[in-house]
């Protein structure tokens, strides 16, 4: 008798049908909308500093690089147009303690989004050139 509900589990032994990167895409499908709309600029922004000797791939990424790069994508989710709903502090039960009610929540979740990104372009390219070196 099978459990009720019955769940597929994850085989991390079968790669051909479980990949890390996979599973990241299926997870970031259940982001809030918001999140999604953040995850979207981020991969973009992203998607421009994928090239060889970008500060993405440097042993230590340079901290001021990184702060800049969020401050843009910070720069354009602030200034959508009100009909694609900017993403402000009103849109959200978070409450905004700063006194020129500036949401900084916004700017260290796309900090921390960003961050997770380039985590993840760093290991895929850090894999891709293992196995160029091993063949």
């Amino acid at each position: 008798m099978t459990p009720y509900p019955y769940h597929t589990l994850l085989e991390p032994e079968d790669n051909s049908s479980y990949s890390f990167l996979q599973d990241i895409s299926l997870l970031q499908a259940y982001y809030p909308k918001a999140a999604r709309r953040i995850q979207q600029e981020v991969e973009e922004e992203c998607d421009k500093l994928e090239y060889e000797g970008s500060y993405l791939f440097h042993q230590t990424p340079d901290r001021v690089s990184i702060e800049q790069t969020v401050s843009e994508i910070y720069r354009r989710l602030s200034s959508i147009d009100s009909e694609e709903q900017a993403l402000t502090a009103n849109q959200f039960s978070v409450p905004d303690f700063h006194p020129d009610k500036t949401p900084d929540w916004l700017k260290n979740l796309i900090t921390v989004m960003f961050l997770n990104e380039m985590a993840h372009r760093r290991y895929r390219y850090h894999d891709r050139k293992r196995q160029n070196y091993l063949y």
